[in-house]
């Protein structure tokens, strides 16, 4: 994070550019376009951002010396010239001159924030991390658009010093993060404190970082790659603040480690490829680059060549953590160096982690690899920039961040040599675990240079099918179905009726699409091994879902009788039984489904669903919101609970809910209709119909999109597309209630009175408490003067659902009129 100023405040009229407007770092001339010739205060501080840009410290300091003596209260001029002293390692000064700026520019938060930094680099952290606040506004990254302030309306958690923990401890926190990995990786060590202060934690981070989360912090931690509805939460914290929050001091900075955590099975994976590959060396991992989008990229990253004298230690097996790699092409690896290159098959940060915690060592530069190893508690080498951010402090060759971290920092500005060199000298002195059977030779599969160990030729050469079993879940559980799929088959051409790998072969074809696929493939696993529970379950939920209920119970029966204590069995036979209209057998299953696991999501979701279907709305959205509490990305209880705010007549609250699971899957039907719906309730009628349309574009024929759209069509007048999209759904579905009550409303609204009558009746024979058909039969009863009918019909529609404003209103007309009066409501 930076964050730089190019002017004073009083002469901003005077220049139509900031400092990062400049050209990049090697220019000498800036491209600033003035309104006029600038003042000389300001032409010297325009100079020596042009030195700083390329480098050129002591012209840069001149200049801004220069600019200071012209006009002593210049801020703008003591800020970059705070910037350059902290480059020459010149702390005190420029913690001097960046106290300076914020005296003479107290409300530029940049100014504050550069010192903030400098204060946490010296140790200093708690003014350091008041000031580091100032970085949503300060930092260069913000004014890039490349920081934002997360939109979470929720209140700040203030801190540990202003709540009581008794207070927190009824409350629950959403944690956000807000930067780079490194950071997500070294400040993720307060959310088991969060866990321990509040009731329930939730943590906002990224796709690359979720799995490790889940893996450190289980049911601790509540994570997810969106920010969810605030409905649920009671306060938020950027992830960057909780040190702040904490009171954290150079003297208890929490340092228990690891706090990172693989499961064994998946660390096993990597250490019998290690053990294969690499038997009897010492293992380090290495990592020469940063990612390049990173603003000090060109200061902290090296070529690989710069290395050399590390990798001549003919003792070591080098594991190339490099998942960014500086060069356009693989790098050259000098002929002898045993070297492997796995980084093909590291899909995500747990992958990284999974490898990373078999290693002996971890070298690195400062990226968010050092934090990974850190966190890990993995023994991890730092190689340094001479002007290193603030987290490292000054001076110092250890971190109280990270216990098992050694710091290998340049002495001079730029000088990477006498790093290397230090390295390589300490890993001379490094014992090797693995040197009492040294091979005389170099194993063949490490003489390539540079050379990518294939994955299926590993897994057909030197992985029993166990351990490629274990591979290919990995690999599914990271999303990489097709190279799942490959080590799958692997297995299948030397065993081909391998009941679990034909069973995960059909789980893959499941996530990619192919339902109908996966269930033929799991019919074969089922075959091969008839009584395992498992396979019985999922191919239950998958024949449900392509409609094969009786196929589905069957299989579902299977499940829970090998197996009566797996949760997710009687979930997916009581969704199956739901799906076919048997709501007591389905409740029987969800109540023992919960019973052995309370946060079975399929069942929470499904009890709000047999709620909702016996019109009991407020305790379906109970069970929706009690999913969604255990898991903030279940979409199908979010959309769920979005159709029954609607329903509850409360389209303002599930709109910005629909609208969040269509950010996620914007090919959504179920979403899609539900929004509209809310829609409609909100009278938005040209928005209803345009999502509803498309709802029908990605399902045709979807019932409820149907009578949604004909509503929609009807509140605009457009009445023979309405009667004909209602009239082909009965077609295919006579026995659909809301569809009866539509048509008997379009009859009446068209003035075809004679013919209202009939559809609405049909409606309530077949849905006796549809409150739709009742009101448009009390309002058509009323129009004719039948009060009595009238009052009624009307009468039980409010009292099935209280809150329906059209029952209210034309109850009230009823109240109001007496027969013979000339003043009746029109149909």
């Amino acid at each position: 994070m930076r964050a730089w100023h190019s002017r004073s405040a009083d002469q901003s009229r005077d220049m139509s550019a900031t400092m990062d407007s400049l050209p990049g770092r090697g220019a000498l001339q800036p491209s600033i376009k003035l309104t006029s010739a600038p003042p000389p205060a300001e032409a010297a501080h325009i100079e020596g951002i042009a030195h700083y840009r390329a480098d050129q410290f002591e012209q840069a300091l001149a200049s801004f010396n220069r600019a200071i003596s012209l006009q002593p209260t210049f801020a703008g001029a003591y800020n970059s010239r705070g910037f350059v002293l902290q480059d020459l390692g010149r702390l005190e000064e420029a913690l001097a001159d960046f106290a300076r700026a914020v005296e003479l520019g107290p409300e530029l938060a940049m100014f504050r924030l550069n010192l903030g930094m400098l204060q946490l680099k010296l140790g200093q952290f708690e003014a350091g991390w008041a000031n580091y606040e100032a970085r949503w506004t300060g930092a260069a990254e913000y004014q890039a658009g490349q920081l934002k302030k997360p939109g979470c309306p929720l209140p700040v958690w203030e801190g540990a010093s202003v709540t009581a923990p008794a207070q927190d401890k009824q409350r629950s926190i959403l944690v956000i993060t807000e930067q780079g990995f490194g950071d997500t990786f070294q400040f993720t060590r307060y959310l088991p404190m969060l866990a321990r202060r509040f009731r329930k934690v939730g943590f906002a981070c990224s796709d690359p970082t979720r799995r490790l989360v889940d893996w450190s912090f289980g049911d601790d931690v509540v994570s997810f790659t969106r920010l969810p509805a605030p409905a649920g939460w009671d306060v938020q914290c950027a992830l960057m603040s909780l040190p702040k929050a904490f009171g954290c001091r150079l003297d208890n900075v929490p340092s228990d480690v690891p706090y990172l955590r693989a499961p064994s099975v998946a660390r096993l994976y990597w250490k019998e490829r290690l053990e294969a590959a690499a038997p009897n060396r010492l293992r380090v991992g290495l990592a020469w680059a940063g990612r390049p989008q990173h603003h000090r990229d060109a200061r902290r990253s090296l070529k690989l060549g710069q290395l050399l004298p590390l990798l001549a230690d003919r003792r070591v097996a080098w594991v190339s953590l490099q998942k960014w790699a500086p060069e356009d092409v693989r790098p050259d690896v000098p002929k002898g160096v045993a070297w492997l290159d796995w980084t093909d098959e590291l899909g995500d940060f747990a992958d990284s982690a999974a490898l990373v915690s078999e290693l002996d060592l971890i070298i690195s530069v400062d990226s968010a690899l050092v934090h990974l190893a850190g966190g890990l508690g993995k023994p991890v080498w730092m190689l340094d920039r001479f002007d290193n951010e603030w987290r490292w402090l000054s001076g110092r060759e250890d971190s109280p961040w990270y216990p098992q971290m050694r710091i290998l920092r340049q002495s001079t500005f730029g000088d990477w040599a006498p790093v290397i060199d230090l390295a390589a000298r300490a890993l001379e002195g490094l014992a090797n675990p693995r040197a009492n059977a040294l091979p005389a030779s170099e194993p063949e599969a490490l003489s390539a240079n540079s050379q990518k160990v294939p994955h299926a030729q590993a897994q057909s050469q030197s992985l029993s099918i166990d351990q490629a079993m274990q591979r290919a879940a990995q690999l599914q559980s990271a999303g990489r179905l097709q190279d799942a799929e490959r080590v799958i088959r692997t297995i299948l051409q030397a065993k081909p009726e391998h009941a679990h790998a034909l069973h995960l072969l059909g789980l893959l074809a499941y996530q990619a699409g192919q339902p109908a696929k996966a269930v033929d493939v799991i019919q074969r696993a089922i075959a091969a091994a008839p009584d395992e529970a498992v396979f019985h379950s999922n191919i239950a939920e998958m024949s449900r879902q392509l409609g094969r209920l009786p196929e589905a119970i069957r299989h579902g029966e299977r499940a829970v009788a090998l197996s009566p204590s797996m949760a997710s069995a009687h979930s997916n036979l009581g969704i199956a039984y739901f799906d076919a209209g048997d709501d007591g057998r389905a409740l029987a299953c969800h109540e023992r489904a919960l019973a052995i696991e309370p946060r079975t999501p399929g069942s929470l979701n499904n009890l709000g669903s047999i709620a909702r279907r016996a019109k009991d709305r407020e305790a379906a959205a109970a069970w929706y919101r009690q999913a969604l509490d255990h898991n903030p990305d279940y979409l199908e209880a979010a959309s769920n609970l979005g159709a029954v705010l609607v329903e509850l007549h409360r389209p303002d609250e599930a709109a910005p809910l629909l609208e969040q699971v269509l950010q996620r899957r914007p090919q959504y039907p179920e979403a899609l209709c539900n929004l509209g719906m809310a829609r409609l309730k909100q009278q938005r009628f040209a928005e209803a119909e345009g999502i509803l349309r498309r709802a029908l574009q990605l399902s045709p024929g979807y019932p409820d999109a149907m009578v949604g759209l004909a509503r929609s069509l009807m509140e605009t007048k457009a009445f023979p597309e309405a009667f004909a999209l209602i009239r082909e759904l009965l077609r295919h579905l006579p026995e659909h209630a809301d569809a009866w009550a539509v048509l008997g409303s379009l009859h009446q609204d068209a003035g075809e009175l004679a013919e209202a009558p009939a559809a609405f009746e049909r409606a309530l024979a077949l849905e006796p408490d549809s409150p739709d058909a009742l009101i448009g039969l009390g309002r058509l009863r009323l129009v004719q003067g039948q009060f009595d009918v009238a009052r009624h019909l009307l009468t039980k529609a409010s009292a099935i659902d209280p809150d329906n404003a059209a029952a209210r209103l034309h109850l009230d007309q009823v109240r109001k009129v007496e027969p013979g009066d000339a003043d009746l409501p029109e149909s």
